[in-house]
Protein backbone atom coordinates (compact mmCIF):
# COMPACT_ATOMS: atom_id res chain seq x y z
CA UNK A 1 0.00 0.00 0.00
CA UNK A 2 2.89 2.34 0.77
CA UNK A 3 4.35 1.67 -2.67
CA UNK A 4 1.05 2.44 -4.36
CA UNK A 5 0.58 5.64 -2.35
CA UNK A 6 4.06 6.77 -3.42
CA UNK A 7 3.17 6.12 -7.06
CA UNK A 8 5.53 3.17 -7.48
CA UNK A 9 4.42 0.57 -9.99
CA UNK A 10 4.29 -3.06 -8.87
CA UNK A 11 6.70 -5.37 -10.68
CA UNK A 12 6.27 -9.09 -11.34
CA UNK A 13 8.44 -9.72 -8.26
CA UNK A 14 6.17 -7.48 -6.19
CA UNK A 15 3.13 -9.43 -7.34
CA UNK A 16 4.72 -12.80 -6.53
CA UNK A 17 5.90 -11.63 -3.12
CA UNK A 18 2.58 -10.09 -2.10
CA UNK A 19 0.60 -13.10 -3.36
CA UNK A 20 2.86 -15.57 -1.54
CA UNK A 21 2.71 -13.72 1.76
CA UNK A 22 -1.04 -13.10 1.81
CA UNK A 23 -1.82 -16.69 0.78
CA UNK A 24 0.59 -17.99 3.39
CA UNK A 25 -1.25 -15.97 6.04
CA UNK A 26 -4.65 -17.05 4.69
CA UNK A 27 -5.74 -13.46 4.04
CA UNK A 28 -7.29 -14.05 0.66
CA UNK A 29 -9.96 -11.33 0.86
CA UNK A 30 -7.36 -8.73 1.82
CA UNK A 31 -5.14 -9.96 -1.01
CA UNK A 32 -7.92 -9.61 -3.58
CA UNK A 33 -8.63 -6.03 -2.49
CA UNK A 34 -4.95 -5.15 -2.73
CA UNK A 35 -4.58 -6.91 -6.08
CA UNK A 36 -7.39 -4.86 -7.56
CA UNK A 37 -5.58 -1.67 -6.56
CA UNK A 38 -2.28 -3.00 -7.87
CA UNK A 39 -3.84 -4.05 -11.17
CA UNK A 40 -5.21 -0.55 -11.70
CA UNK A 41 -1.63 0.74 -11.60
CA UNK A 42 0.20 -2.03 -13.41
CA UNK A 43 -1.41 -4.91 -15.28
CA UNK A 44 -0.32 -8.45 -14.53
CA UNK A 45 -2.12 -10.96 -16.75
CA UNK A 46 -1.22 -13.88 -14.50
CA UNK A 47 -2.01 -12.34 -11.09
CA UNK A 48 -5.06 -14.50 -10.43
CA UNK A 49 -3.32 -17.55 -11.88
CA UNK A 50 -0.54 -16.97 -9.37
CA UNK A 51 -3.05 -16.65 -6.52
CA UNK A 52 -4.77 -19.93 -7.43
CA UNK A 53 -1.46 -21.76 -7.80
CA UNK A 54 -0.23 -20.41 -4.45
CA UNK A 55 -3.52 -21.31 -2.73
CA UNK A 56 -3.20 -24.83 -4.14
CA UNK A 57 0.33 -25.12 -2.78
CA UNK A 58 -0.95 -24.10 0.65
CA UNK A 59 -3.90 -26.53 0.38
CA UNK A 60 -6.59 -23.84 0.33
CA UNK A 61 -8.55 -25.36 -2.56
CA UNK A 62 -11.90 -23.85 -1.68
CA UNK A 63 -10.55 -20.30 -2.03
CA UNK A 64 -8.69 -21.29 -5.20
CA UNK A 65 -11.89 -22.64 -6.71
CA UNK A 66 -13.71 -19.37 -5.97
CA UNK A 67 -11.20 -17.50 -8.15
CA UNK A 68 -11.37 -19.89 -11.07
CA UNK A 69 -13.97 -17.83 -12.95
CA UNK A 70 -11.62 -14.81 -12.96
CA UNK A 71 -8.92 -16.94 -14.54
CA UNK A 72 -11.17 -18.60 -17.10
CA UNK A 73 -12.19 -15.27 -18.63
CA UNK A 74 -9.16 -15.23 -20.90
CA UNK A 75 -8.89 -18.98 -21.58
CA UNK A 76 -5.15 -18.87 -22.22
CA UNK A 77 -2.46 -21.54 -21.88
CA UNK A 78 -1.60 -20.08 -18.47
CA UNK A 79 -5.22 -20.55 -17.47
CA UNK A 80 -5.14 -24.18 -18.58
CA UNK A 81 -2.00 -24.78 -16.53
CA UNK A 82 -3.59 -23.17 -13.48
CA UNK A 83 -6.77 -25.24 -13.89
CA UNK A 84 -4.71 -28.40 -14.23
CA UNK A 85 -2.93 -27.54 -10.99
CA UNK A 86 -6.26 -27.13 -9.20
CA UNK A 87 -7.56 -30.34 -10.78
CA UNK A 88 -4.47 -32.22 -9.59
CA UNK A 89 -4.74 -30.69 -6.11
CA UNK A 90 -8.33 -31.91 -5.83
CA UNK A 91 -7.23 -35.38 -6.87
CA UNK A 92 -4.48 -35.43 -4.25
CA UNK A 93 -7.02 -34.40 -1.59
CA UNK A 94 -9.33 -37.24 -2.64
CA UNK A 95 -11.98 -34.94 -4.12
CA UNK A 96 -12.58 -36.32 -7.62
CA UNK A 97 -15.99 -34.67 -8.11
CA UNK A 98 -14.47 -31.25 -7.51
CA UNK A 99 -11.69 -32.12 -9.97
CA UNK A 100 -14.33 -33.23 -12.47
CA UNK A 101 -16.12 -29.87 -12.13
CA UNK A 102 -12.86 -28.05 -12.87
CA UNK A 103 -12.35 -30.20 -15.98
CA UNK A 104 -15.91 -29.45 -17.13
CA UNK A 105 -15.40 -25.73 -16.63
CA UNK A 106 -12.23 -25.98 -18.70
CA UNK A 107 -14.05 -27.71 -21.55
CA UNK A 108 -16.77 -25.06 -21.39
CA UNK A 109 -14.09 -22.42 -22.04
CA UNK A 110 -12.49 -24.49 -24.83
CA UNK A 111 -9.51 -25.42 -22.69
CA UNK A 112 -8.36 -29.02 -22.73
CA UNK A 113 -7.46 -30.59 -19.37
CA UNK A 114 -4.25 -32.56 -19.13
CA UNK A 115 -5.00 -35.98 -20.60
CA UNK A 116 -2.95 -37.98 -18.07
CA UNK A 117 -4.59 -36.17 -15.18
CA UNK A 118 -8.00 -36.68 -16.74
CA UNK A 119 -7.33 -40.39 -17.17
CA UNK A 120 -6.36 -40.58 -13.51
CA UNK A 121 -9.50 -38.62 -12.65
CA UNK A 122 -11.66 -40.93 -14.76
CA UNK A 123 -10.28 -44.00 -12.98
CA UNK A 124 -10.86 -42.38 -9.58
CA UNK A 125 -14.43 -41.49 -10.52
CA UNK A 126 -15.05 -45.07 -11.67
CA UNK A 127 -13.68 -46.46 -8.41
CA UNK A 128 -16.11 -44.24 -6.51
CA UNK A 129 -19.10 -45.38 -8.57
CA UNK A 130 -19.34 -42.18 -10.62
CA UNK A 131 -19.26 -43.89 -14.02
CA UNK A 132 -21.53 -41.29 -15.70
CA UNK A 133 -19.07 -38.51 -14.84
CA UNK A 134 -16.08 -40.64 -15.90
CA UNK A 135 -17.75 -41.46 -19.22
CA UNK A 136 -18.72 -37.83 -19.80
CA UNK A 137 -15.16 -36.69 -19.16
CA UNK A 138 -13.68 -39.07 -21.70
CA UNK A 139 -16.48 -38.36 -24.18
CA UNK A 140 -15.54 -34.69 -24.15
CA UNK A 141 -12.00 -35.61 -25.18
CA UNK A 142 -13.36 -37.76 -28.01
CA UNK A 143 -15.67 -34.94 -29.17
CA UNK A 144 -12.69 -32.61 -29.43
CA UNK A 145 -10.55 -35.14 -31.29
CA UNK A 146 -8.08 -35.73 -28.47
CA UNK A 147 -9.02 -39.40 -28.03
CA UNK A 148 -10.19 -42.05 -30.44
CA UNK A 149 -13.34 -43.90 -29.49
CA UNK A 150 -12.47 -47.44 -28.51
CA UNK A 151 -14.77 -50.41 -28.76
CA UNK A 152 -14.38 -53.06 -26.11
Amino acid sequence: MKMLKKGLLPTPVTYRTVIHRYCQMGKVEDLLKLLEKMLLRQKCKTAYNQVIEKLCSFGNLQEADKLLSRVLKTASINDANTCNMLLESYLRKGMPLSAYKVACRMFNRNLIPNLKLSDKLSKRLMSEGKSAEADNLMLRFVERGHLSPQCE
